[in-house]
């Protein structure tokens, strides 16, 4: 599959020399991230919020696209999204869900974000939990002309293991202290999402768990734990998930303020 790099909300991302390392997309992870974005409203509620502070005739870059999940909310709300990402078994994911829709107003190219060059400046980008500060204001000072959003996580634990274990990496508090340091001005809130992660029975659930877990974590996984983690599922197809609130925060940085 090549270096085809996650943008999951529940895997760890560390960073590495100032920029971001993210696990890489598996069959099994877009298996499950299908499965979430396709019963849940968590990319609904984002892009919700992502429209309050970019004009509808705005030409959107959603970097890093992954699945392309938000991409396709996002299209509902602005004149023209390009969708990026590195991964063509994620691209291919959207490009089946925005046929399957009837979305015409979205562009799907296959590169790497951090190093694209030549392309006429967006009017927005969105980083959703993709990239470190430093690839986003680099990249946003070259390729648009109007504002980077960024989105982070606001929560310091990991959602979905068994103890409580710290989160590592790029935080919506390390994000603002960063820009405080910088003296670049922004724009901020936060809000909860409703997040969850469902399960076609007991035995996916744990698959999951172990899957996601850090690679620190050495806790002992059993059925009878994941089972009180659990709670009934949206639909015949998956009957158990894992449920949580869950906070984001979003930044508004406009490129004109980036040195």
């Amino acid at each position: 599959m090549g270096h085809c790099w996650l943008r999951n909300y529940s895997v760890t991302t560390i960073l590495l020399e100032g920029k971001s390392c993210m696990r890489p997309w598996t069959d099994e992870s877009i298996r499950y991230r299908k499965a979430a974005a396709e019963t849940g409203l968590m990319e609904q509620t984002i892009a919700r919020h992502i429209t309050t502070y970019i004009s509808r005739e705005s030409h959107v870059c959603d970097a890093g696209c992954g699945l392309g999940y938000l991409s396709l909310e996002l299209a509902s709300g602005f004149r023209l999204v390009t969708a990026v990402d590195i991964c063509q078994p994620a691209l291919d994911v959207l490009i089946a869900a925005k046929e399957k829709r009837g979305v015409e107003n979205i562009r799907v190219v296959r590169e790497d974000f951090f190093s694209m060059q030549g392309h006429q400046p967006y009017d927005a980008i969105v980083f959703c939990n993709f990239g470190s500060l430093e690839e986003i204001l680099v990249s946003s000072k070259r390729l648009c002309r109007g504002k980077a959003i960024i989105i982070k996580k606001n929560y310091d634990y990991h959602r979905f293991t068994l103890t409580k274990i710290p989160r590592r990496g790029n935080s919506f508090k390390l994000t603002v202290a960063k820009l405080r340091t910088m003296g670049i001005p922004y724009e901020q809130e936060t809000f909860t999402v409703e997040t969850g992660q469902p399960f076609s029975d007991l035995q996916d659930a744990i698959k999951y768990i172990r899957m996601n877990r850090p690679d620190s974590c050495a806790e002992e996984i059993t059925a009878d734990k994941v089972m009180r983690k659990l709670v009934p599922g949206p639909s015949e197809r998956y009957p158990l998930q894992f449920s949580a609130k869950e906070s984001f925060g979003l930044l508004v940085v406009k490129t004109e303020d980036i040195p």
